[in-house]
């Protein structure tokens, strides 16, 4: 059977017909990658929109590491747009932060296809996890030599995953997309109004419900209270370490105390503390570029990966150390990570 099939820009909405007839079944046609139906989500004949621009994505998977609310968004994207995601694994099993750098595969989400000729973008999560498949992109700001690495507070959107991914397929942001892009590549200036068109509460707004979430409250009043009693703890702290030429609250010794996060970056107070119960063995920091750098020292690659063996926190008996010192924020362990 021949048949005329149309095609489906996602970044301009243009819709137009091929003239020609195609000299192949449907059935061929979708094992082949395209998509049944009177719109076809891509550009058959070129790797372009003829009216915008858009890029291709017909054989498009998305290959995410480990869910936050940037992961979340990303993939809300990808599902609108009709763009297939697969899940980054470690010897077979899902990826989580601690692990999205040492994926080796990925697995097909449910409902997805991998076509013979699918090609891959990488969200947050090692290159070996694409298995081989050629990769158009990698959206990340984690490591030295990613795309978004070591940018200020005012590139915040370049700088994060979810703005990589939203520039390279060609999509204009929404207001929530900004916000979730200024919140995880730069919390703390982005609580500090330093990212441009972001401000403080909205940044607030959304993380709440996430963290109501993850620290079992019920309502935004006793969220608050819990970010408020976080915050005498920090200003009150056992111990303070000097970073950078600053003091430091210490309270590792207190073990998890909810909301800390958000205590010290909504007032700008820096602060090492246990990782929330998710990850009892990491040490969390928080704090100025210089803070940052200090704990972190210098950095050198090993096998492709940033080692820092020579700042406080490898000199204090913490392990595996890593952060970014432009985004404020860094993280050791206490225990080594296999």
């Amino acid at each position: 059977m021949k048949k005329d099939w149309a095609v489906y820009c996602p970044s301009c909405f243009w819709t137009g017909l091929y003239a020609k007839s195609i000299p192949v079944t449907d059935e061929e046609l979708i094992k082949m990658g395209y998509h049944q139906g009177d719109l076809f989500h891509g550009h058959r004949d070129g790797n372009r929109c003829p009216n915008c621009g858009g890029r291709d994505l017909s054989y498009l998977t998305i290959i995410f590491g480990a869910p936050d609310i940037e992961e979340q968004k990303a993939r809300q994207i990808a599902d609108e747009y009709r763009i297939q995601t697969a899940t980054a694994t470690m010897g077979g099993v899902i990826c989580n932060p601690m692990t999205a750098y040492k994926a080796d595969g990925f697995i097909m989400d449910p409902g997805q296809v991998r076509y013979e000729k699918t090609t891959c973008i990488l969200f947050e999560c090692a290159p070996t996890a694409a298995q081989g498949l050629k990769v158009v992109a990698r959206c990340d700001h984690h490591n030295p030599g990613d795309a978004g690495f070591g940018k200020p507070a005012g590139e915040f959107f370049e700088a994060s995953s979810l703005g990589q991914l939203l520039n390279f397929l060609g999509i204009e942001a929404t207001q929530e997309d900004r916000v979730i892009a200024a919140a995880d590549h730069c919390l703390s200036a982005a609580y500090a109004g330093l990212c441009p068109g972001v401000t403080a509460e909205e940044v607030l707004v959304m993380r709440l419900p996430e963290l109501m979430k993850r620290e079992n409250v019920s309502s935004e009043s006793d969220a608050m209270k819990g970010i408020e009693e976080a915050l005498h703890i920090l200003n009150n702290p056992p111990a303070t370490v000097l970073l950078g030429g600053k003091r430091v609250a210490d309270i590792r010794e207190l073990g998890n105390i909810p909301f800390t996060i958000e205590a010290g970056v909504m007032t700008g107070t820096p602060y090492m503390a246990k990782g929330d119960k998710r990850f009892p063995d990491k040490v969390n920091l928080s704090g100025t570029k210089e803070v940052v750098a200090d704990f972190l020292g210098e950095v050198f690659m090993v096998e492709g990966r940033p080692t820092y063996p020579n700042g406080w926190a490898s000199q204090n008996g913490l392990h595996q150390p890593y952060g970014d010192a432009n985004r404020g924020f860094a993280g050791a362990y206490d225990k080594p990570q296999s």
